[in-house]
This record gives C-alpha cells, sequence and structure tokens, in this order.
C-alpha cells in the first residue's frame, strides 16, 4: 500500500501528465490519464455530474413524496365521495320508503271505500223490492243478482 503523503503527489502527477495513455477495459477505446477523474478514499471529487446526480436523486424523491401526497389526497376524496353517495342512497331510500307507504295506504282506503260501496249496492239490490218507489209489486219480481238482479213478472199479484 502507497504511503498516504505520497498518494496526492501520485495522483497530482497522473492529472498533468498528458503522454501517458490507458484502454478502457469494456469499449478497448484508449484515453489519456489525465482526462480521467483518479481519486482515492470513499466519495469522488465533486463536480458537475455528481451534482445533477445528486439533484436527479432529489428530484426523484420529491416526485415520489408528490405522487404519495397525491394518492393521499385522492384516497380522501374517494371516502367523501363514497360517504356521500351512502348518505344520497339512504335518503333516497328513505323517500321511495315514504312514498311507497303513502301508495300502499292510499289503495288500502280506495279498496275499502270501493268495498263498502260495493257492499252497500248489494244490499240495495236485496231490499229494493220491498221500497215503496220500486214500481212493481214485491210478488212479480225474481232475484237473479248474478248477472242480472231481478227479473219482473208482470201481473201476477198485481
Amino acid at each position: 500500500m502507497p504511503n498516504q503523503t505520497a498518494l496526492p503527489d501520485l495522483l497530482a502527477f497522473y492529472r498533468n501528465e498528458h503522454r501517458l495513455f490507458a484502454r478502457c477495459p469494456h469499449c478497448r477505446e484508449p484515453f489519456r490519464l489525465s482526462d480521467t477523474k483518479i481519486t482515492y478514499g470513499k466519495e469522488p471529487p465533486r463536480d458537475v455530474l455528481t451534482t445533477l446526480k445528486r439533484e436527479r436523486d432529489r428530484l426523484s424523491e420529491r416526485i415520489e413524496d408528490l405522487e404519495q401526497e397525491m394518492n393521499d389526497q385522492v384516497d380522501a376524496h374517494e371516502d367523501e365521495i363514497a360517504a356521500l353517495e351512502d348518505k344520497h342512497a339512504t335518503e333516497t331510500e328513505m323517500e321511495v320508503q315514504e312514498r311507497l307507504g303513502k301508495v300502499i295506504k292510499d289503495a288500502r282506503a280506495d279498496a275499502m271505500a270501493r268495498s263498502r260501496v260495493t257492499t252497500l249496492g248489494r244490499t240495495i239490490e236485496r231490499i229494493a223490492p220491498m221500497l215503496s218507489g220500486f214500481g212493481h209489486h214485491p210478488g212479480d219480481v225474481r232475484p237473479i243478482f248474478e248477472p242480472l238482479d231481478f227479473v219482473v213478472f208482470g201481473g201476477v199479484y198485481a
């Protein structure tokens, strides 16, 4: 391992020497060692590329944060929309039940009124021959009730 004080001098030598070349292990192209960023330690020296990479990472994190915030807001609004839909469905169901109850109540009242009229009509049909204004002698009247109310035989009891 080289001496710690000699390492900066060696790096300075490679940076300043323009006649030393190396070959890229990947593409096999030659390049000057002075054009490279030779470093020692944990982190390379700060340059434009490092700054851009850090800025890219910071922006990526910011984008992730904004996407998460947007998703949270969408979730919050979805909850509000679901709550409003539930409230509307409940109110609509109550209104439908109320109207249906009113329709059923009215239908029952109408059916009872019709039943009373029908019963009264049948009762009057049975006693009509006995009334004084009927116009025929009760003995001449024969009740049939369905489909005809009476058959009158004129003059049998006249």
